[in-house]
């Protein structure tokens, strides 16, 4: 079972590909629109996968936590900075205007004096971070059903990206609060169905809104 697992999140990078492919592809789609970051981001996150796998393998680093810091952190600004230029509301405006000056010095304070290290996993701003992007996604969600707009839910990319967050980040909340604690080999196996089931969630929730999605009119 441990090994199958192993195999199945080996995978993992093979959904980043065609997702960054898919948002390759059919960028024509949301280029006018705030979604159109997802595409260096979804392609920065692929090379960084393979940048610290095989920088383990062959050993040009002895710890590479510090590289999947530095893109959690973009990845938490790219959300704020997307959902800052999605909502209508003033509120929300405002909330994810002070997000992305904020989140940022908090993740450095928590490296400071919470762990101590670039290298640990931040998972203080990590665990933080995501229960903001499950409310920032609710509170969209609210907004879109109380607003006037018609949508096709299966049709709307935003929507097919936020369900993915959702789960997402809902998912990663248990794994930021384990995973540092994990010693041994065997402790993974507590780890690896959630992050398997996560990280598919997410990239087919890309993948099919990329490509069953209408193009995003402006």
């Amino acid at each position: 079972m441990e090994e199958m697992l192993a195999k199945l999140l080996n995978g993992v990078p093979y959904l980043e590909l065609i997702a960054a492919l898919c948002a390759t592809l059919y960028f024509y789609k949301y280029k006018t629109t705030p979604l159109r970051w997802l595409l260096p981001y979804l392609w920065l996150v692929f090379l960084i996968e393979i940048l610290a796998k095989v920088s383990i393998a062959r050993q040009w680093l002895v710890d590479n936590r510090w590289i999947y810091n530095i893109q959690s952190i973009i990845e938490y600004m790219l959300i704020f900075y997307i959902y800052h230029r999605l909502f209508i509301g003033r509120f929300h405006k405002k909330l994810t205007r002070w997000l992305l000056i904020l989140f940022p010095l908090f993740a450095l304070l928590t490296f400071l004096f919470v762990h101590h290290s670039f290298i640990e996993l931040n998972t203080t701003a990590f665990s933080v971070g995501s229960l903001i992007v499950i409310y920032l996604v609710i509170a969209y969600f609210q907004e879109v059903l109380s607003s006037d707009q018609v949508l096709s839910i299966s049709k709307n990319l935003t929507i097919w990206v936020s369900i993915g967050w959702l789960f997402y980040h809902a998912g990663s909340i248990p794994i930021n609060l384990l995973i540092n604690d994990v010693i041994k080999p065997q402790d993974l196996m507590s780890i690896r169905p959630i992050l398997l089931v996560a990280n598919v969630i997410l990239y087919m929730s890309l993948i099919l809104g990329f490509v069953w999605s209408n193009k995003i009119s402006t």
